[in-house]
């Protein structure tokens, strides 16, 4: 499946490049499911009968194919920061992230308080305050500026019972994460003094 898998975000990115409504209709299947209007677009049609019964499958392929295509389709793929498709929800967090884009904020701060993501959620939350703390909306901002205890959790094989046993907790340094966001509250309440 992995090749099939490949090929096909492959075939989706190459078309979509030069297909305004066939990217519009990636994002509709990403953030609706399968099937989808095609908005009269042959290819855009052919993707939609392709993705009909297959929803999760099709929602991740045109999450990942926007990802790919980079800044013309982050306006689409920020669409897929709420998706109830949790693969849609990461590429979306981690492909925004990358850019840098604040409106992954609130999402990579769930990630900093579930166990399984919370060292990359710090990580990428540092990176995207570096460049984008004027972006980022107060109550997240805030929210960055007391953030503490996240704990990454590993896990086990599953055991007989199909359960994953944890391993181990280490705690992530968010100091850094801290510190930019309390800056940046400073500056924008000495703004509002003067």
């Amino acid at each position: 499946m992995d090749a099939t898998y490949e090929t096909a975000v492959a075939q989706l990115v190459a078309r979509a490049a030069a297909n305004p409504a066939f990217l519009a209709a990636i994002g509709r299947v990403m953030h609706h499911g399968a099937p989808a209007d095609s908005g009269g677009d042959p290819q855009a049609h052919a993707f939609a009968q392709l993705c009909d019964g297959r929803i999760w499958d099709s929602q991740r392929v045109a999450a990942d194919a926007l990802a790919k295509l980079g800044s013309p389709a982050l306006e689409l793929l920020a669409v897929g920061l709420d998706s109830s498709h949790p693969n849609v929800r990461h590429i979306a967090t981690s492909t925004l992230a990358a850019a840098g884009d604040p409106r992954c904020v609130p999402n990579l701060l769930s990630w900093c308080r579930n166990g399984t993501w919370a060292a990359r959620g710090v990580a990428l939350l540092e990176q995207v305050l570096r460049g984008a703390a004027g972006a980022v909306g107060a109550a997240d901002l805030l929210a960055c500026a007391t953030l503490d205890g996240a704990v990454q959790q590993s896990y086990g094989p599953p055991d007989w019972a199909g359960d994953e046993p944890l391993v181990s907790q280490t705690p992530v340094c968010c100091g850094a994460v801290r510190a930019i966001a309390q800056a940046e509250l400073a500056r924008r309440a000495s703004a509002v003094d003067e």
